[in-house]
């Protein structure tokens, strides 16, 4: 396991620490991992709603054809990081 043992300090205004901060928390992130993410220009994708994880385990949980499909469709939303 690779070990995080450097530390960066960077200067922020409160708006900007702020922005950050929101940005991380709507991807599920803590401010680090969305800093050295945005930094190494990694893949960031807003976490998806709640509400649609739930509608997902809905239909799964229906155990009809037609509704598998329906929850394919959700799945592969949900993997595209579709949020609201």
């Amino acid at each position: 396991m690779r070990t995080r043992n450097r530390l960066i300090n960077i200067r922020v205004t409160d708006g900007e620490r702020a922005a950050l901060q929101r940005n991380a928390k709507k991807c599920g992130l803590s401010l680090s991992a969305y800093l050295i993410k945005a930094g190494l220009n990694q893949n960031i994708k807003a976490a998806p709603s709640s509400y649609l994880y739930e509608a997902y385990q809905a239909i799964c949980n229906m155990n009809n054809s037609q509704l598998n499909g329906i929850a394919d469709l959700i799945l592969k939303a949900y993997h595209e990081g579709g949020s609201s």
